[in-house]
């Protein structure tokens, strides 16, 4: 008995996600657009889903997700953090929150950073 295969574990099929595969390919301009410019997130988000059908941005993460995403690519990357248009698009990174004057010890450094701010 001969076989052209050594183990057939199981048979998958579904249907293909356009959506899915169009939300793919802007998450991956999103992210080539976090390492290249200093755009808020915001605005790359917008920028990438401006055109887009509803649809796919039913399938987008997100805000905070995004922003996650992008923060992190730019983190992996080292990129400076974008200038924030004013005081409330302000987003302090933990670890400039904090630091540790002995291995094992982290203090606050910055007081009342996750407390709203108040409207001037």
């Amino acid at each position: 008995m001969s076989t052209p295969y050594v183990h057939r574990l199981g048979h998958h099929t579904h249907g293909s996600d356009a959506a899915g595969v169009e939300v793919a390919k802007i998450k991956a301009n999103m992210k080539l657009r976090a390492m290249d410019t200093m755009e808020l997130p915001s605005q790359i988000r917008n920028q990438a889903v401006r055109f887009t059908g509803q649809s796919i941005q039913g399938q987008m993460p997100s805000i905070s997700a995004t922003k996650k995403l992008i923060q992190c690519v730019r983190a992996q990357n080292k990129a400076p953090l974008p200038t924030p248009a004013d005081l409330a698009s302000l987003v302090v990174p933990d670890q400039y929150k904090y630091y540790h004057p002995s291995p094992d010890v982290y203090e606050l450094f910055l007081l009342g950073v996750d407390k709203p701010i108040p409207n001037a």
